[in-house]
């Protein structure tokens, strides 16, 4: 049996924007948070400063599917993702 280990989260913070043009859209966050393995450890843990930024392109009309390419960083460095779909 495969176990995969418990955090407890802390506070996060967010901020979501975007900007619309015909079929574009170009969101940005920024945010933070903080993982510990016991809710009691959650004072002490360190804050995860993170943001990111991406451009998506609506490939039809009638349904949300979209061409995704996003930057984000983190307290561990740069990731570029790319992806076609919907994220919610």
């Amino acid at each position: 049996m495969l176990r995969t280990p418990h955090h407890a989260s802390g506070p996060r913070a967010e901020e979501r924007q975007g900007y619309h043009l015909l079929h574009w859209t170009t969101p940005q966050y920024a945010g933070f948070g903080q993982v510990a393995p016991t809710a009691g450890d959650i004072p002490k843990a360190l804050a995860l400063p993170t943001g990111g930024l991406g451009v998506r392109y609506q490939l039809t009309q009638k349904y949300p599917m979209h061409l995704r390419f996003d930057y984000s960083w983190g307290r561990d460095g740069p990731l570029f993702y790319f992806g076609a779909g919907e994220a919610f």
